[in-house]
């Protein structure tokens, strides 16, 4: 996340870091990565583009993971 947050690495490359052949650790890698891809989506203005990737944080995520909470909360906030 940080190398994807300085630029150091693509999108792309971010969620191929996150596949894992456990399945409990992919899952739990691909939330935190698209709860983190919608905010610095949010951070560039781009919250069309966050959204989704919010929505999947938010379903994904287990309920335990701040990421859940906080895919919630920007999602009510984007509502407005």
């Amino acid at each position: 996340m940080i190398d994807y947050y300085l630029g150091m690495i693509d999108e792309k490359r971010l969620y191929a870091g996150a596949d894992d052949t456990d399945p409990k650790t992919r899952s739990e890698q691909l939330c935190e990565a698209n709860f983190y891809t919608g905010e610095l989506k949010l951070l560039k203005n781009a919250p069309n583009e966050a959204r989704p990737l919010l929505r999947a944080a938010q379903k994904d995520c287990p309920p335990t993971f701040y990421e859940s909470h906080g895919a919630s909360a920007e999602l009510k906030r984007l509502r407005f």
